[in-house]
């Protein structure tokens, strides 16, 4: 019951809460109403039957000899309803619905409430359904005197005067309470209406909101205070929140900037191995769009050994692992974070290893170029040594010394220039 009310929308709980309570109100009064109404009507019933046992009492004093049967017809006829004569000990002396030979089955009424309560001396009532006569009927009883001795006079009058006029009141109730369900129903449905209305505008604002439409605003005219309060603080609530957006979106642009400026490409990354944000040296390095944001490195890498790495990085450290990808060196490195993923970094060394290479190479020339003249200047130094050689001999070697040693010299020079240019100068 209670999970089918939750589905119903705002105007049909508010219907059925004001059915519900007109129905429930209307019990309520039926029961309280027709109750009261029993009991009044029982109460004037009894004053009116109290009224009936003085004359019965009046009639009794005035026949001393009578029989009792014939006293009990004689009293009927005078009130119009059911008379006994009881004797003290209980005994049915007369019944004025009892034909006299059948007086002797009539049953011991010494237990009947009204019976004893009469014998204390009050004038007692009691409602119960006669066995006799099979209808629900009030007593009224009380202790009078016969030739002398004391006997119960007892009057019962059927209820169905009163039942019928408390029939009446609770079809009237009945009718009242339909008529007001209907009219509650209709003040329901105008209300629901009234209501409704601007909460099923939140509504449209909210998804509005989630739509991303952060300039949409709820209107708060609707009349009811507690609902204009609301859609003021909800706008407010969405400025707050607009402002925060669009810090969080300057936030967020200026740290793209900042890494789109790095030469290092970026990779972030969730601990499932998707990726969360590229700079542009990662997407250019990977062949990458930023429309890939989301997909798992495991689609978009084909490079194994690269894949590899990137999984890796994004549930432990990686620390400076180089890769070769395809003409590339990487150096890839990564740190993990608290809140899960981690920030990948590749380090484009191919210039560098290039370069060291072309240092190594070169590196090899000059040993061979300065292993060359220097040999030639040892020779021709050691030939020069030797007195025996003639002058015009002496003299070649000397020039191609001096030659060498410029070829040296020229060496020094270019090596001098390379070490400016590597230390900036």
């Amino acid at each position: 019951m209670s999970s089918a009310l939750t589905r119903l929308r705002i105007r049909q709980r508010l219907f059925v809460g004001f059915a519900v309570v007109v129905t429930v109100m209307t019990a309520l009064a039926v029961v309280l109403v027709t109750s009261g109404l029993r009991r009044v009507l029982t109460e004037t019933f009894q004053e009116e039957l109290e009224r009936q046992l003085a004359l019965g009492e009046w009639v009794l004093e005035g026949a001393s000899d009578a029989v009792p049967d014939v006293l009990a017809r004689e009293i009927t006829a005078r009130v119009g309803y059911r008379v006994s004569l009881i004797s003290p000990e209980g005994v049915v002396l007369g019944d004025s619905y009892v034909e006299p030979q059948r007086l002797a089955q009539v049953e011991d009424h010494s237990d009947r409430p009204e019976v004893r309560g009469a014998l204390s001396g009050e004038v007692s009532f009691a409602q119960r359904t006669s066995a006799t006569v099979a209808e629900p009927l009030l007593y009224g009883a009380r202790l009078v005197a016969l030739s002398g001795k004391p006997i119960v006079l007892r009057i019962a009058a059927p209820l169905t005067d009163v039942e019928r006029a408390v029939s009446r009141a609770r079809d009237a109730l009945v009718l009242g309470g339909l008529l007001a369900m209907m009219v509650a129903l209709l003040i329901a449905y105008f209300l629901s209406g009234a209501l409704s209305r601007p909460l099923l505008r939140f509504v449209a604002l909210s998804r509005r909101l989630v739509s991303g439409e952060l300039d949409a605003r709820a209107p708060s005219d609707s009349g009811v205070p507690e609902l204009d309060e609301l859609a003021t603080a909800l706008n407010q609530l969405t400025d707050e929140l607009a402002t925060r957006l669009s810090e969080l979106s300057q936030e967020r642009d200026g740290v793209q900037a900042l890494i789109d400026c790095m030469a290092e490409g970026v990779v972030a990354l969730t601990d499932d191995a998707r990726i969360f944000r590229t700079n542009r040296a990662a997407r250019s390095l990977l062949n990458l769009d930023s429309s890939d944001n989301g997909t798992s490195v495991h689609e978009l890498v084909r490079h194994s050994e690269l894949r590899q790495v990137l999984a890796e990085s994004a549930v432990r450290p990686v620390s400076q692992r180089e890769v070769q990808f395809n003409t590339s060196h990487l150096i890839v490195s990564s740190r993990t974070l608290d809140t899960g993923g981690a920030v990948t970094t590749l380090l484009d060394v191919s210039e560098i290893r290039r370069l060291e290479n072309v240092r190594r190479d070169f590196v090899a020339n000059v040993s061979h170029e300065l292993k060359t003249p220097l040999t030639s200047i040892r020779g021709y130094a050691e030939m020069l040594m030797e007195d025996d050689a003639p002058q015009d001999i002496r003299d070649g070697f000397i020039k191609s010394i001096s030659k060498n040693a410029l070829r040296l010299q020229n060496l020094v020079d270019d090596l001098l220039d390379l070490s400016r240019l590597e230390s900036g100068g």
